[in-house]
């Protein structure tokens, strides 16, 4: 009977992976709402999922939805007359996104990750770690933000399986460049697919190496932003006494130094209960911060809270910047500072900040119909599905569909597979 029940449930999520995956985060999301606020909102929650799982279930039962099954005939029909485009785009890719990787050093005129090391000043390094998304280079933004969070993940699985000579050389820059920009998340979500096809294909020693190298990867950084774990108190404060008198007392005032001496084992106890704290608590903590402020304080935006739709219903976008306007009410000591950070939540938050009650419904539809044409799209096979989506699925928990599609590189990491389908299914997962 055991075996039976096994049986079903692995059947029913072979064929709803992205569905049941998102039910796991949602779980997550709940728990931090539910201890912070209680069932205060559970309303908004049994509205949100409800949506969600009758539009899904609903809109399965559609055949060739969106033309998905038509579109990718035509790019295996194009794939198969033109052989030589993929081996082309291939390379085209590896040597865009490595020689990008350099020239974005240059630009900057330093190696983030580098100069915060160099530095004992902790509200310095965080003015570092600001500064590489302040310049006004738009392009410079996107581009960064695709090759990190769409091209290296894809492009790394693809060299592992196809190429594994260059597959090291671009984990060198990927690793590289991913630690420079001094963002944790970064490092996990370069190696995150790659980590998960091992795992599929249970080759669990290399699962194990790579699982230590993101982990390592992050706790590099870690060490790097905070001063504390690299010098004595003493060292700390002979630095600070020679910063710019005006700018020590805005930073520091009467408390030259961040933390106290603790040895380095008790640090990196705590830097990892903070990433649990993060990914179990706080994702879905936050999300009740714009639940307890949104009507109450900031009106619901109607579309103005979208940074893509505001331009065209004549808005100013900074006015509805809930995630940046809440950061500065909720850290007021950080923002008087000028450290500027954001306070970013599940995907469904954006969308009642923007409708109320009709947002959440509408978010809930619009997520069924993405995971819905991802699978589709992937001919609902589960472990590639798997491999190559849910590591997205999880990050909406803390971002909006948009901006994961879009910026977030989730679109381009799709594109990739549709291009590359024929060469990817002669590897058995």
């Amino acid at each position: 009977m055991t075996l039976k029940w096994l049986k079903f449930i692995k059947e029913l999520f072979c064929k709803n992976p992205l569905y049941y995956l998102y039910t796991a985060v949602l779980a997550l999301i709940c728990n931090g709402i539910f201890i912070a606020t209680g069932t205060k909102y559970l309303g908004l929650i049994v509205l949100f999922f409800g949506v969600l799982t009758i539009s899904y279930f609903l809109l399965a039962k559609v055949k060739n939805l969106f033309f998905i099954d038509t579109i990718r005939g035509y790019i295996a029909l194009f794939m198969k007359f033109n052989g030589k485009f993929s081996n082309y785009l291939t390379w085209g890719l590896f040597y865009f996104t490595i020689g990008f990787i350099i020239f974005h050093q240059f630009f900057l005129g330093y190696i983030p990750a580098l100069k915060a090391y160099l530095s004992l000043d902790y509200y310095g390094i965080a003015f570092i770690r600001q500064s590489i998304i302040e310049h006004d280079s738009s392009l410079i933004k996107y581009i960064s933000s695709f090759i990190v969070k769409g091209l290296l993940p894809f492009l790394l699985l693809f060299f592992y399986i196809k190429k594994r000579k260059w597959f090291y050389v671009l984990l060198f820059f990927g690793v590289f460049y991913a630690i420079a920009l001094m963002q944790k998340s970064l490092i996990v979500t370069i190696l995150f697919p790659l980590i998960v096809y091992m795992f599929l294909t249970k080759r669990f020693l290399q699962v194990f190496i790579y699982f230590l190298l993101f982990v390592g990867g992050v706790y590099l950084l870690v060490y790097i932003t905070n001063p504390i774990l690299r010098a004595t108190e003493a060292e700390i404060e002979y630095e600070l006494s020679l910063l710019d008198r005006d700018y020590y007392e805005k930073m520091y005032g009467n408390s030259p130094s961040i933390g106290k001496n603790q040895d380095i084992v008790g640090r990196f106890t705590n830097a990892s209960s903070g990433i649990f704290e993060r990914v179990f608590y706080t994702t879905g903590m936050v999300s009740t911060y714009w639940f307890e402020h949104i009507p109450s304080k900031y009106p619901y935006s109607y579309g103005c809270g979208y940074n893509f739709l505001a331009p065209a219903l004549g808005c100013n976008y900074d006015d509805y910047n809930y995630s940046r306007i809440i950061y500065d009410e909720i850290y007021v000591e950080n923002a008087t500072k000028g450290l500027e950070g954001t306070v970013t939540v599940a995907s469904f938050v954006y969308d009642y900040a923007n409708f109320g009650y009709w947002g959440i419904g509408i978010s809930g539809f619009i997520l069924a119909i993405i995971f819905l044409v991802i699978q589709r799209i992937f001919n609902n096979d589960y472990k590639w599905i798997i491999c190559l989506n849910f590591l997205n699925v999880f990050w909406l928990s803390s971002a909006s569909y948009t901006t994961l599609m879009f910026s977030g590189g989730w679109f381009i990491i799709i594109g990739l597979y549709m291009i590359f389908e024929p060469e990817l299914k002669k590897v058995t997962i």
